[in-house]
């Protein structure tokens, strides 16, 4: 059991660089969550969203992660271990391991006081930790791949975006080059002859009329969640600078909430509009959490 933990505090450690469990996080996931769930309400905490990580083969326990919805660090803030026993369910919290020492007392109190109630908890519990840094380290693995795969595939199409001056010259003559009826695209504040435009991405040989970048990135929980439909954008003007959005999903993967940080981004209203219209067209995959966030950052070349 030792060597468990001592593999779970490095997973923490070696990913982390501030996040550490409050009271309130604390507390959300252990009385609160009991008492929200007896009520028939679905636990929430604003500003937080759960994540499922493991569900053990008898279906004893299972396990979730605590995640800021503004968060950008893969480490979750808590951890949160469901362990049913016949018709009783217990919630525990386990914080992460920059905690103060108040929270770890409170984990160890109610751990004991579990353990008094139910054995069967005790070897739930057992289990999970067993099992807990494994699928931890799969999930940040599952993680750092879906990002650099994200970032390997925002450089081609940024790559592939570099046309010639020829070929630049060739689509200012044939508008319908270089905008396809088929891409449909959305001009954001029109103005004679500058304008930043958005298209739904739908091939790569697309040629596009751009005389600068835009680059693509997200972050936070999105960062963990399958694309399903992605817009690519692009600027045709000489504007630059640096928007971050954040982003809401809802179960469905369709973007609910938008909102830019403007303390990280370009006072450019335009680029500000742009964005906010880009990040509405993404389309995340389906899942069970009612609500997940993270950001969108767009940077115009």
């Amino acid at each position: 059991m030792k060597r468990v933990f001592f593999i779970l505090i490095t997973l923490l450690i070696n990913t982390s660089i501030f996040a550490q469990t409050t009271e309130t996080e604390y507390n959300f996931l252990t009385k609160d969550f009991a008492a929200q769930t007896a009520k028939g309400i679905v636990p929430e905490l604003e500003g937080y969203y759960l994540e499922d990580l493991l569900v053990l083969s008898d279906k004893t326990g299972k396990v979730r992660l605590l995640y800021k919805n503004d968060q950008e660090t893969i480490v979750p803030v808590a951890t949160q271990f469901h362990i049913y026993d016949g018709d009783k369910t217990f919630y525990i919290c386990v914080p992460h391991e920059k905690s103060e020492k108040a929270i770890f007392a409170s984990y160890s109190e109610d751990l004991q006081n579990i353990f008094k109630i139910s054995t069967n908890a005790q070897t739930s519990f057992s289990v999970i930790m067993i099992q807990y840094p494994i699928e931890l380290q799969k999930y940040y693995d599952e993680i750092k791949e879906l990002e650099q795969a994200y970032a390997m595939q925002n450089e081609l199409e940024d790559k592939g975006s570099n046309v010639t001056s020829e070929e630049k010259l060739s689509v200012k003559n044939t508008e319908k080059r270089a905008t396809p009826k088929k891409d449909k695209p959305v001009i954001v504040k029109k103005t004679p002859k500058e304008s930043l435009v958005i298209n739904e991405y739908e091939s790569k040989d697309n040629i596009k009329a751009t005389n600068g970048k835009a680059i693509q990135k997200i972050t936070g929980g999105l960062s963990r969640r399958k694309i399903t439909r992605r817009p690519a954008v692009y600027n045709e003007n000489s504007e630059t600078g640096l928007v971050k959005v954040s982003v809401c999903v809802d179960n469905r993967g369709k973007v609910v909430k938008t909102t830019v940080s403007k303390s990280s981004s370009s006072k450019n209203e335009k680029l500000r509009a742009a964005a906010v219209d880009f990040a509405k067209q993404y389309k995340f995959n389906p899942s069970s959490q009612s609500r997940q966030c993270g950001y969108i950052t767009i940077e115009f070349k």
